[in-house]
């Protein structure tokens, strides 16, 4: 008998994802093989060479076969790409289903009151000075900045050029437009920043931009998502799915980025 797995709100039988409302969403072949050896090793991650083996068992792939297909479950399940709670990107090490998914997420001031009752006033007091010093008050930015790299078509076929080079329009007037941050075209990481790396994939024959921003300071990925095509209707999906990083970007996380710095 196939064992089940609770992920959240929804149970993976090896095949199916289904909800507790009775949703149930099928998972293509390769989706499904990824979840079930993360579900394996569950509250370890696992690294990309060691999905590829388990689940392409040495056939020849893109570099980004494993993130396509990690996006593509975390769409199935509903996950924010941008603060995954069930299936998270460890930088540089590889992706982990999380051993207590199932438990709702906790803002910051509810954490600390939760497991710490007072002393999270006292923290609060202390991350407010340090933010004075640090000149990152309330209501500010956690990033000053964001380098857009050039879309890549990797998609290995150079009728896609095109539609690359008008992507990166696409992308950096967009990004323009949504954040209050400062935004630039360019290769070179910002000194305190997030760095935006556009790459254009195929997936199941159509085109797809892979997005992905890293902080520049630390190399941790704090947003992913995956625009799909077809190629016409790419530049909108683009330019809806920025507005994502626009949410990322917004003064929620400048606590966190505090408390990183204690």
């Amino acid at each position: 008998m196939t064992p089940t797995h609770r992920i959240g709100d929804w149970t993976f039988d090896g095949v199916s994802l289904r909800h507790a409302d009775g949703t149930e969403r099928r998972l293509e072949d390769r989706a499904a093989r990824t979840l079930a050896a993360l579900c394996v090793r569950r509250g370890e991650v696992v690294s990309r060479d060691a999905l590829l083996a388990d689940v392409w068992q040495g056939r020849a792939v893109s570099a980004n076969s494993v993130a396509v297909v990690i996006g593509d479950l975390r769409r199935a399940l509903d996950e924010d790409a941008g603060e995954p709670v069930h299936l998270v990107t460890v930088a540089r090490r590889g992706y982990r289903l999380n051993q207590e998914s199932s438990v709702p997420r906790e803002g910051t001031f509810q954490m600390f009151h939760s497991h710490w009752g007072p002393l999270a006033v006292a923290g609060l007091a202390v991350a407010l000075v340090a933010l004075a010093g640090w000149g990152l008050a309330p209501g500010s930015t956690p990033w000053p900045a964001v380098a857009v790299a050039p879309v890549r078509n990797e998609t290995g076929e150079a009728g896609y050029d095109a539609l690359s080079r008008a992507l990166d329009t696409v992308v950096t007037n967009r990004l323009a437009q949504v954040t209050a941050v400062a935004v630039t075209a360019s290769d070179t990481p910002p000194a305190d920043g997030l760095t935006l790396t556009p790459r254009l994939i195929l997936w199941n024959g159509a085109p797809e931009l892979s997005l992905t921003a890293t902080d520049a300071a630390t190399g941790r990925v704090v947003w992913t998502a995956f625009a799909a095509g077809p190629a016409g209707d790419l530049a909108k999906v683009t330019a809806a799915r920025l507005d994502g990083l626009d949410a990322q970007l917004r003064p929620q996380g400048w606590l966190e980025r505090v408390f990183r710095r204690l």
